[in-house]
């Protein structure tokens, strides 16, 4: 065994590179990656074990495993630093290796018999726990199930570790539960453009709670640059101090003769709303020749009516900047913009009542929005894009493409050019929203989305916590789905849609009372959908849609607005800090806690009944409360 520590961490590693001990000597726990753990996936997606390798240290504060693997050899660098282990992966493997895929380090194994419980970065976090059920789920950065940040935690009774990786692509994320309880690791993978290159990931002991856990990637993400301060943010793009008590607020994507926006708009303000970030009222799009909802055409609200909507103030309007894809028309426009990939194919995207969409490289996407608002979208406030930040970074294999520089554009620099598109340099002083929240690219939008109620059974195999905002609630806003608003509709009912990757959270429209419980446990501002024209599925499998229309007089809307307008009001006083520290309260775990930098303090119960809490008595179901 070959040893090396401090007063804060040990690792020890065996003679064949296979066994890794990781020891917290602050709080006296033991992490250990064995065998078992050491894994590598092939290009048939079966997985092997790791060969027998040597190891040996490499200098002061490294040991140096070497393994021989089909088509090469893989090396790992054991560091040691003041507070934490780092992994470096250095495969040096021939193009014709079969090797896609290497664990960092694999799955670990508290010391002894300890109750362990995996963290993972699924919709706003997921805490996941022994449900005697065996799943899987692999996933790569983006949002819906993905990866919103580059983390995992193993929590133990005593302790925790943290493992994350330095780089924000070429990696993925596997976490579920199994016959030893649950687990997470991450592995290695070359970029599609670039192949295989060095990669790190960093293990780092820590508290054996969802805060200490969120806190210790909080330091990372900072150093790393992914995390820039409100207040920062609000010096480049001053319009984003709108945002806090804000509703908001979907309009459908679908033109409405029937509804009255200016009307309707001027009644939520009298309804007692002081802010409104109203979307979309147009589409940035390519071209507006498609329809949806059996056949209409996409909203795109006329100069006036902008300006009636914006005349008194406290209203912010959005675009649906829809940049990632185009119709494939079969011009020479398009094509000229389209992403291909490795065999000269078009990446396919969306399917909708007979048009066909292909993917747009990103700086094509660049190009276009700057040429958008320069135009017919200057009056525009804030841009909601498409699903940009919940798509994994894209190579996009064209030489043709001078924008970036005639040569295959690998993912690293594909992310560069997501955060460009978001920046201020292309968007001017708007917010920024997108589908997905994504830890890539805090520093440069402002809000993500999507997130999950917890699901309503007596002991859930994994409960949803404000992992996302106990990290980045300084710094960026994590909304809803815009068709999972407070009220519920026609289509995106929680029986009718996705419920989450192997059932983390439900995912669904309506549910305002849990919703608006939710949002105030975690500081964020309320979103419904309180009138105007949308489609739903009649055949998702064939592209076919049908429409429905809300309004302010629907009871489910009146129900959501109650409920929205405390949650914005509190969002006012405590948008813009710190949140510090969550709790759960009570046994089942849905009686939750969490405090802001300034002190506030909010409950919540996200439970389907009521529960005791210690010290604050009886919790009523679907309800939230300063404490």
């Amino acid at each position: 065994m070959i040893e090396l520590g401090n007063e804060n961490v040990a690792i020890t590693v065996s003679a064949d590179g296979l066994r890794v001990t990781v020891t917290d000597c602050r709080r006296h726990g033991a992490w250990r990656f064995g065998p078992d753990a050491r894994v590598i996936r092939l290009a048939d997606e079966t997985s092997m074990a790791l060969p027998p390798g040597v190891a040996a240290r490499a200098g002061p504060g490294v040991i140096e495993t070497t393994h021989h693997v089909a088509g090469g050899r893989v090396v790992f660098l054991w560091g040691l630093e003041r507070d934490h282990v780092t992994l470096t992966l250095e495969p040096r493997l021939g193009e014709a290796s079969p090797v896609r895929a290497v664990a960092l380090p694999g799955r670990a194994a508290a010391d002894g018999a300890t109750p362990l419980e995996v963290l993972v970065p699924s919709y706003q976090g997921a805490l996941v726990r022994y449900a005697g059920e065996t799943w899987q789920k692999r996933v790569g950065r983006g949002g819906h199930g993905a990866a919103s940040m580059g983390m995992a935690a193993y929590l133990a009774r005593d302790a925790g570790l943290l493992i994350s990786p330095d780089d924000i692509v070429d990696w993925t994320l596997t976490f579920g539960d199994g016959a030893d309880g649950p687990y997470a690791f991450f592995d290695a993978a070359p970029c599609a453009v670039d192949g295989w290159r060095a990669t790190t990931v960093r293990l780092c002991p820590c508290g054996p709670t969802v805060t200490a856990a969120a806190k210790r990637y909080r330091a990372l993400a900072r150093r790393r640059g992914q995390w820039v301060s409100w207040d920062d943010k609000i010096a480049a793009k001053p319009r984003l101090e709108k945002l806090f008590g804000a509703l908001m607020t979907f309009i459908g994507y679908v033109g409405d003769p029937e509804t009255d926006y200016v009307e309707c708009v001027r009644r939520l303000r009298a309804f007692g709303f002081a802010s409104l970030f109203v979307y979309p009222v147009r589409f940035a799009h390519y071209s507006q020749d498609f329809t949806m909802a059996g056949g209409r055409r996409p909203i795109r609200l006329d100069d006036a009516t902008l300006r009636e909507l914006k005349a008194p103030g406290g209203v912010h309007l959005a675009p649906w900047a829809w940049s990632i894809e185009g119709i494939d028309d079969g011009s020479a426009r398009m094509h000229e913009v389209f992403r291909r990939g490795r065999d000269g194919g078009l990446s396919g995207g969306w399917r909708m009542d007979g048009a066909r969409w292909q993917h747009v490289c990103t700086p094509y996407q660049v190009a276009f929005i700057r040429e958008r608002l320069a135009g017919e979208m200057s009056a525009m406030d804030w841009l909601h894009f498409d699903v940009n930040a919940s798509m994994m970074p894209t190579p996009c294999f064209r030489r043709d493409h001078a924008l970036h520089g005639n040569r295959p554009l690998p993912s690293r620099a594909e992310a560069d050019e997501v955060r460009r598109l978001f920046g201020v340099d292309t968007v001017g002083d708007r917010v920024v929203s997108s589908e997905g929240f994504n830890d890539a690219y805090t520093a440069a939008y402002d809000i993500g989305s999507t997130k999950v109620l917890p699901l309503p059974e007596e002991r859930p195999r994994a409960m949803p916590v404000p992992l996302t905002m106990l990290v980045y609630h300084d710094c960026c806003i994590q909304d809803w789905w815009e068709l999972h608003n407070y009220n519920e509709n026609p289509c995106w009912t929680a029986g009718a849609t996705h419920t989450g990757a192997h059932t983390l959270g439900v995912a669904c429209s309506g549910q305002p009372r849990r919703k608006a419980a939710l949002d105030a446990l975690y500081g964020l501002p309320p979103n419904v959908f309180p009138f105007g024209y949308q489609y739903g599925w009649k055949d998702r499998a064939c592209g076919e849609t049908f429409g429905f229309r809300m309004a302010l007089d629907d009871p489910g809307v009146r129900e959501a607005l109650a409920a929205a307008l405390p949650v914005a009001r509190l969002h006012k006083d405590v948008g813009k800090l710190e949140l510090t520290d969550f709790e759960f309260l009570s046994d089942d775990r849905f009686v939750q806690r969490t405090t802001f930098a300034d002190g506030t303090r909010v409950v919540a119960n996200l439970g389907p009944r009521a529960a005791h809490a210690d010290g604050l008595g009886r919790v009523e179901a679907d309800s939230w409360r300063r404490a």
